[in-house]
């Protein structure tokens, strides 16, 4: 969109990290916050999505992880 969006220059950077949540994809029947579709471990898709979620914020949280 803009060569100087913050997410543009957050990406040239070095600061953004893309962490896959496949089966899931972005939107729709299997989108990754669909309570409705589920992953091959029996898991919903919003549930996995939530669990990396999660694991993220509590492995960068200055507390450390819990």
């Amino acid at each position: 969109m803009s060569r100087r969006s913050g997410r543009d220059r957050a990406r040239r950077a070095g600061k953004i990290t893309v962490h896959r949540l496949d089966p899931a994809i972005h939107v729709g029947r299997r989108g990754c916050i669909n309570p409705d579709s589920y992953c091959p471990d029996g898991r919903s898709h919003l549930d996995h999505t939530t669990d990396t979620v999660l694991a993220l914020l509590r492995a960068t949280s200055p507390a450390g992880p819990r």
